[in-house]
């Protein structure tokens, strides 16, 4: 891949190390000291290896400020690297790109150039450094961000990571930060599958906070009509446009409702079928359906 940072074009090379790469780095690779990271895998029951990706880059080469899915374990082979990273907590100070975008799971911010202006927030935000060197491994939480940077006057860098997906947690109240990212990302997809239209989701979840769609059901007056609402299927989402929005927000209610109210959990099996809501007995108690099955989250 060729970076392009300001005016210096740079080199970059990131590739899934595969039997395609060469027998002499597929040996290299089997020697490695695989007991230290099954044994970090076992230890904090996290899911299986996903893959292991080589990263070569160019002194001065940036990696723009980002959060994966997966468990990271970055190791540095050759040269240094300057990472910078945040909690899943300061995800608002951040600014990620829309889940639609090509830059998914990226911050919108130049760290190089920052602008406080459009990104207010960011002077707010509280991160970690560290400096890591050859023989170095790093361990990246799964959905923290980091900026990752090869330093300057260090030469060519090289680096290998082992990703593993999350394991399961117990749930627990009040939620993690990185279960309330994963709970927003999922509400995203929802509502682009919905609406057919990313530009629609913005004002919509606008309309939502500012109270312009209706009210949030914490009232105990509220609590009847909800039970009333549970038992009238709903065959999917209405139209005029007008009638979407009421569907989705006393759906987002009827989520926020089941927190208080015991009989509500397990109500619906999830979110959405494609054409709209399934009224359906779910299958086990599950208070958390905006967390969808096909995205494979657990806790």
């Amino acid at each position: 891949m060729i970076q392009q940072i300001y005016s210096t074009v740079m080199l970059y090379l990131q590739q899934s190390l595969t039997t395609t790469v060469g027998n002499n780095l597929v040996e290299d690779f089997v020697k490695f000291n695989w007991d230290y990271v099954n044994g970090k895998q076992s230890k904090h029951n996290w899911g299986p290896l996903t893959s292991n990706l080589l990263f070569i880059a160019m002194e001065g080469n940036t990696t723009p400020c980002h959060y994966d899915e997966q468990e990271n374990f970055f190791a540095q082979v050759v040269g240094y690297k300057r990472c910078i990273l945040f909690p899943p907590s300061q995800f608002e100070c951040l600014y990620p790109y829309p889940v639609y975008h090509p830059h998914d799971r990226q911050s919108m911010v130049d760290f190089e150039r920052p602008d406080y202006n459009r990104f207010p927030k960011l002077k707010n935000a509280k991160g970690c450094e560290a400096i890591i060197g050859p023989g170095d491994v790093l361990y990246i939480p799964i959905y923290w961000w980091h900026h990752v940077e090869s330093l300057l006057r260090g030469g060519p860098t090289v680096t290998v990571n082992f990703w593993y997906k999350g394991g399961p947690t117990t749930l627990e109240y009040p939620l993690k930060d990185h279960q309330k990212v994963s709970i927003t990302r999922n509400v995203e997809k929802m509502l682009i599958e919905v609406l057919q239209d990313p530009k629609e989701v913005g004002p919509l979840l606008r309309a939502m906070v500012l109270g312009r769609v209706c009210p949030l059901l914490f009232e105990d007056e509220w609590v009847e009509d909800l039970k009333d609402l549970t038992k009238v299927p709903i065959v999917g989402w209405a139209k005029p446009e007008s009638v979407l929005p009421a569907l989705l927000c006393a759906f987002i209610n009827l989520e926020l409702l089941k927190f208080r109210l015991p009989e509500f959990r397990g109500l619906f099996r999830g979110p959405c079928s494609g054409t709209g809501l399934n009224p359906e007995p779910a299958l086990e108690d599950n208070p958390l359906l905006l967390l969808r099955e096909s995205e494979n989250i657990q806790f």
